[in-house]
């Protein structure tokens, strides 16, 4: 028998980065301007579909003051046999 347990790890932090961009009412463009990247990997990132870098984080860390931090986007995955 196989076991396979996933737990996400999405709402560690104050709150996720898609509540936080909209309380600051940040678009993906808005956001993506000051990241430095485009919209589109900003949807992906607010939709939970890919992780920002290191880099992006920091950032994302940085203008919300700590509200949006590196374990928002942490997925722990465990499976045992």
């Amino acid at each position: 028998m196989r076991l396979t347990c996933t737990v996400h790890l999405m709402h560690i932090g104050e709150m996720d980065l898609s509540e936080w961009m909209k309380k600051k009412k940040l678009s993906d463009a808005d956001l993506a301007a000051e990241v430095k990247t485009d919209r589109t990997t900003v949807s992906r990132w607010r939709r939970k579909k890919t992780r920002p870098d290191w880099q992006a984080i920091g950032v994302l860390e940085t203008l919300s003051a700590g509200k949006v931090t590196a374990r928002d986007f942490l997925v722990m995955g465990e499976a045992a046999e």
